[in-house]
């Protein structure tokens, strides 16, 4: 009886253990710097600015913390994600504006940016390696964005890849978002682009305090101190369960 409580017991301490990060905040990502919040569906994997060597989502990519805050800096993005599978990605990108002076979408008329979508247009068809499938003006209780869909072929590894990306571009607060979700030889169906379309009708644009969990050194000294903790409750409960001693009975 009591080897059978004691199992039950460290079993649900380890699964206590397995499901500890997912309290954090339930995939809110909070951006100070450009004033986002984004949530992420729970299945993903995500990394940001902040990764620590511990995310196991580096292994998946082969990488390390450092390359990929070098990455993210040098490339603008603040939050990557994707499936185990890697079969495509979502990548949150965002550059301040050159003149803090210009109006974001929410405040453009519908004809100033059918303007802009007609540019964008020109522009693709001048294109030589870029097709535009789709273009329209997707508005949500929040602002508007400029919606496309494209295809490119690019060299990798000395083969070519088809490369499918669709992308929400808006402008608040001073600064040009994108939303894009791209895929390598594969086509981006209705299930994919909800995917996408959720995450950019859930993205608060607010302002957002500093804190220390943006913080890749914060995030690693605390999931050490967290894997520890739990460890040594773990070994301190199968310990006493072991070593007490049980009633007598009268």
């Amino acid at each position: 009886m009591k080897n059978k409580l004691l199992m039950l017991l460290t079993a649900a301490l380890i699964s206590v253990l397995i499901t500890i990060p997912a309290f954090a905040e339930e995939n809110e990502y909070k951006f100070s710097a450009i004033n986002l919040i984004i949530s992420v569906q729970e299945d993903f994997n995500v990394l940001t600015r902040s990764v620590s060597e511990s995310n196991p989502a580096l292994e998946i990519l082969g990488t390390n913390a450092i390359t990929m805050q070098n990455s993210f800096i040098q490339n603008n993005i603040y939050l990557n994600a994707f499936p185990d599978d890697l079969s495509y990605e979502i990548l949150v990108t965002c550059v301040p504006l050159a003149n803090k002076e210009n109006a974001g979408f929410d405040t453009l008329e519908a004809s100033a940016l059918q303007e802009y979508m007609e540019r964008l247009n020109a522009e693709f068809a001048a294109a030589e390696n870029t097709e535009l499938l789709f273009i329209d003006l997707y508005e949500n209780d929040t602002t508007k964005y400029i919606h496309t869909v494209t295809h490119s072929v690019t060299e990798v590894s000395q083969r070519e890849v088809s490369v499918y990306s669709e992308r929400y571009y808006t402008v608040m607060n001073g600064f040009n978002y994108y939303f894009t979700l791209q895929t390598n030889d594969m086509e981006i169906d209705s299930a994919l682009s909800a995917i996408l379309t959720d995450m950019v009708n859930g993205a608060q644009y607010t302002t957002v305090k500093s804190s220390l969990s943006e913080s890749g050194l914060f995030n690693e000294m605390f999931e050490t101190f967290v894997g520890f903790g739990l460890t040594v409750l773990i070994l301190g409960t199968v310990l006493f369960m072991i070593t007490r001693k049980p009633k007598r009975k009268h």
